[in-house]
């Protein structure tokens, strides 16, 4: 496991990921609202005309967590956004993943937690492999130190080649 207390550092780590022979990542820590912004920054500053789905727990949220105009996203549309063509579908919605293409080069899954409290875990791993998909990142939603609800991410983490850690201290 790799330990990043920034984003210069996570940028390192995930530079290396992508150039890597590895498929799977899982991204968690102690930033609840920073990690799947790493990842999107990180597309967009340095990935260029790249396929990248989006697999979140429902279109709405699609639209806050890529930080798309106002609307909800569809599954049936491309957008194209940080210099790539972004794909978006819900995880909880099968035809959603019908619409998508079928080689992509980086799948986004987050939030992990819906999946994990839906017993969607497997389901999920059979969409991936329903698919070509290059990179697969997992990233978790909440803290990993969450006091009030706390879940199993081994299914992630035994899926895993790469496992960056955020880390970092009080603000």
């Amino acid at each position: 496991m790799k330990t990043v207390t920034n984003y210069d550092e996570f940028e390192i780590e995930f530079e290396e990921f992508l150039r890597s022979d590895n498929k799977y990542l899982f991204f968690h820590g102690n930033s609840q609202e920073d990690r799947h912004l790493y990842i999107l920054k990180f597309v967009k500053e340095r990935l260029r005309n790249r396929k990248i789905l989006f697999r979140t727990n429902s279109l709405e949220n699609a639209t806050d967590f890529a930080r798309l105009k106002k609307g909800k996203a569809s599954s049936t549309k491309l957008y194209s956004h940080f210099n790539n063509n972004f794909y978006f579908d819900s995880y909880f919605t099968d035809r959603s993943m019908t619409n998508t293409p079928d080689t992509v080069d980086i799948a986004i899954i987050y939030p992990l937690e819906g999946l994990i409290r839906n017993n969607k875990v497997n389901k999920l791993f059979e969409d991936i492999n329903d698919k070509n998909i290059r990179k697969v990142v997992f990233v978790s939603w909440l803290d990993e130190d969450n006091q009030q609800t706390s879940y199993d991410y081994s299914d992630f983490i035994n899926k895993a080649d790469i496992i960056i850690k955020i880390h970092q201290g009080s603000k």
